[in-house]
C-alpha cells in the first residue's frame, strides 16, 4: 500500500499540477483572446486613422489644386491687365498725338483764315486806294476844268 499511497500522492500532485497547468493555459488563452481583441481594435483604429489621413490628404491635394488654378487665373488676369494697360497707354499716346496734330491744324487754319482775311482786306484796301486815286484825279481834273 505504500506504493499505492505514493501513486496516490503522485496522482494528487500530478492532478494538482495538471489542474494548475490547465488554469494557466486557460488564463493564457483568455489573455490571448483579450490581446487578439485589442490588436483587432488597434487595427480598426489604425485603419480609421489611415482613412482619415487619406481623406485629409485628398482634401489638402484638392485645395492645393484649387490654389494652383486660382494662381494661374490670377496670373492670366494680371497679364491681361498688363496688356490692357499697354494698350491704354498706346491709345493715350495716340490721342495726345491727335490732339497735338489737331492743335497745329487749328493754328494753321487760323493762320490761313487770317492770311485770307489779310489778303482780302489788302485787296479791298488797294481797291479803295485805287478808287481814291481815281477820285482824286477826277477831282483834280474837275478842279482844273473849273479853273479854266
Amino acid at each position: 500500500m505504500t506504493q499505492m499511497s505514493e501513486f496516490s500522492e503522485f496522482s494528487e500532485f500530478a492532478g494538482d499540477d495538471a489542474l494548475q497547468t490547465l488554469h494557466v493555459i486557460q488564463n493564457l488563452q483568455l489573455k490571448l483572446r483579450k490581446a487578439s481583441h485589442e490588436v483587432q481594435i488597434h487595427r480598426q483604429s489604425a485603419a480609421k486613422a489611415e482613412a482619415a489621413l487619406q481623406s485629409q490628404a485628398m482634401r489638402h491635394l484638392s485645395q492645393a489644386e484649387l490654389q494652383q488654378e486660382s494662381m494661374l487665373s490670377l496670373q492670366e488676369a494680371f497679364q491681361e491687365r498688363d496688356a490692357e494697360c499697354v494698350y491704354t497707354e498706346r491709345l493715350i499716346s495716340e490721342l495726345q498725338a491727335f490732339q497735338s496734330e489737331l492743335l497745329v491744324n487749328e493754328q494753321n487754319e487760323r493762320a490761313f483764315v487770317h492770311r485770307e482775311q489779310h489778303e482780302f482786306l489788302q485787296s479791298e484796301f488797294e481797291t479803295l486806294q485805287d478808287e481814291m486815286q481815281t477820285a482824286a484825279e477826277s477831282n483834280a481834273a474837275v478842279a482844273r476844268t473849273l479853273e479854266e
